[in-house]
């Protein structure tokens, strides 16, 4: 693939581009070539890039057929790089004889190949090398959820594995995998499908898995299972700043071998919570060690919702729209998981990829879940929509219809490159709209992909704050929107209400999305009752008909 690549680019042509920012967009192009990517480049009517590129692209692509495909994605990571950072790349075959996979192959293939090192230094100064394994460990990085599934993958072939690393911490973009064994064991025996050993070292084990294109480092356990773990789960800067504070607090407090001395006496630990007990602290979840303040907080900021405190999901797709389960067999599901209501949120009529509901048969889904509802126990079935967020804020439901909804999300699903004062008018209608519940993927940014949109999130919250609309927090691994960057900047500075959700389609989302979305809410340092789900059924119902009686009034509908 890689010599494909070079035949079809002129890599001199392309760097010769003044504009930075147009290369950078080429080169996206070239990566994901596909459909989409030669209506770019040969449509008349797109103006993503400037003429000048699309004739060069034209060029490089000519011979091509409109249907075929070329996979540029599965090119080895270091090419990637090495075509951003000098506009060259390696054959292939060099990469293979050196088993260079990823950054943490390459390091080592460059300090234990002095062949490579000359191979490398006609492409790359020797004196930019740091520069540039710090720019390869960043193109390489993937969203986590890729990573989640890599490391599911492996699990299922060998259980004792346990994540450590950003994985644990729930960082959005993560490389490598980290993983540790609580045994050793000789994974080479193993088979491993999609991963491929690389070697082992006297600490880790290092594998790359094909289909995720990250690369996986398994620890070996120590004798000292329990803080080895905690050293490898934290930040550095995290470690060092515990670490700091212990020899504070106690003048004699050393570390070795994976151990804590105080007076020359080992601190007998049993679990990470002793970690920091028996060192004076409140305990700190993994997903909140980063090195910020978090050791400084006292037990009340530390106590963040819980899993098990969600009682309900707000945004999920039937089978009337795009989803794949019938609402009775959403029933059981949910029932099944301890739940004890659910609000069904089918697309509304403007989507048609999303197979949006006509009213009339909204209205069908509406009575069959009247139906339902009279026959359940102990359970609820909210009637909902996910109604699109036209081009000038209005929404693709009429009034009445929206009236007779107990819950009603309002996304952007089309039209995405407004400009900032566009898009944030755009949602700051929606979010006034008295009929609207929550906004839903608010920011609209893909992981590791496509940024928020050019919209105004500091606006849009404090709107959201005085309008008592709730914020969801999408589980989806693509989105985790609204994520929790923005979240922890505004949190303290609006009262806003978030809910967690898996935007459902099918079972085998669930367990992934929902995890995805408490973590996010947990990342960010969200209580309970900063959650709407998390409420009980009375006070959910309550509340959602408090909204729009609030919202009503303060639109002058309801006097």
């Amino acid at each position: 693939m890689a010599r494909r690549l070079k035949n079809i680019i002129d890599f001199h042509q392309l760097i010769k581009v003044k504009d930075i920012s147009t290369f950078y967009k080429a080169f996206d192009i070239v990566l994901k070539w596909n459909k989409e990517s030669y209506i770019t480049v040969f449509g008349e009517n797109n103006n993503l890039l400037p003429a000048d590129m699309k004739l060069k692209l034209r060029k490089m692509f000519a011979s091509l057929k409109i249907d075929e495909e070329i996979e540029l994605n599965k090119i080895n990571n270091f090419n990637k790089a090495l075509f951003k950072f000098c506009g060259s790349i390696l054959e292939e075959e060099i990469l293979a004889k050196y088993n260079i996979f990823g950054p943490i192959s390459f390091f080592k293939a460059f300090h234990s190949f002095k062949e490579f090192r000359k191979t490398l230094n006609n492409y790359l100064d020797e004196t930019k090398f740091y520069e540039f394994y710090l720019f390869y460990f960043k193109s390489s990085r993937k969203p986590i959820g890729r990573a989640i599934r890599c490391y599911e993958k492996l699990k299922k072939v060998y259980p004792l594995l346990e994540p450590v690393g950003s994985l644990l911490r729930f960082d959005e973009m993560i490389y490598p995998v980290e993983l540790i064994s609580r045994r050793d064991s000789n994974f080479e025996c193993f088979d491993l499908g999609s991963f491929k050993y690389l070697y082992k070292t006297n600490v880790y084990i290092l594998f790359y898995d094909k289909e995720s294109q990250l690369e996986v480092k398994i620890y070996l356990p120590d004798k000292n299972f329990i803080i080895q773990k905690w050293f490898l789960t934290g930040t550095l800067r995290h470690n060092e700043i515990l670490i700091g504070l212990a020899k504070q607090k106690f003048e004699s407090f050393k570390t070795f071998k994976h151990n804590f001395f105080i007076n020359n006496k080992k601190i007998e630990i049993n679990c990470e919570e002793d970690v920091y007990k028996k060192l004076g602290f409140n305990y700190i979840y993994p997903e909140l060690r980063c090195g910020e303040r978090e050791l400084f907080k006292d037990s009340k900021d530390l106590n963040v919702v819980n899993f098990t405190d969600i009682k309900s999901d707000l945004h999920i797709h039937t089978n009337y729209s795009d989803g794949a389960h019938s609402i009775e067999e959403l029933v059981n599901f949910y029932m099944s998981r301890g739940f004890q209501y659910i609000v069904l949120t089918d697309h509304s009529v403007s989507l048609s990829q999303g197979r949006g509901l006509d009213i009339d048969t909204l209205i069908k889904k509406n009575e069959l879940i009247d139906k339902l509802n009279k026959k359940i126990e102990k359970f609820k079935i909210f009637k909902g929509a996910e109604v699109d967020i036209l081009e000038d804020g209005s929404l693709d439901y009429p009034d009445w219809v929206l009236e007779n909804l107990d819950f009603v999300i309002a996304s952007v699903h089309q039209n995405y490159d407004l400009d900032a004062g566009a898009m944030t008018f755009r949602f700051e209608k929606a979010i006034k709209n008295p009929y609207v519940h929550m906004i839903g993927h608010i920011s609209g940014r893909l992981v590791g992909f496509l940024p928020i949109y050019k919209v105004d999130i500091n606006k849009l919250l404090r709107l959201a704050s005085e309008y008592n609309t709730i914020i969801e927090i999408n589980g989806n691994p693509a989105r985790l929107d609204l994520d929790c960057a923005s979240i922890k900047t505004y949190k303290d500075k609006f009262k806003n209400l978030y809910a967690v959700n898996t935007d459902l389609h099918n079972f085998r989302q669930y367990d992934i999305r929902f995890y995805c979305s408490v973590m996010t809410a947990r990342k960010s340092y969200l209580k309970s009752y900063d959650i709407v789900n998390s409420l009980d059924l009375n006070e959910f119902e309550n509340l959602i008909k408090d909204i729009r009686i609030k919202k009503l009034r303060k639109s002058k509908f309801l006097v």
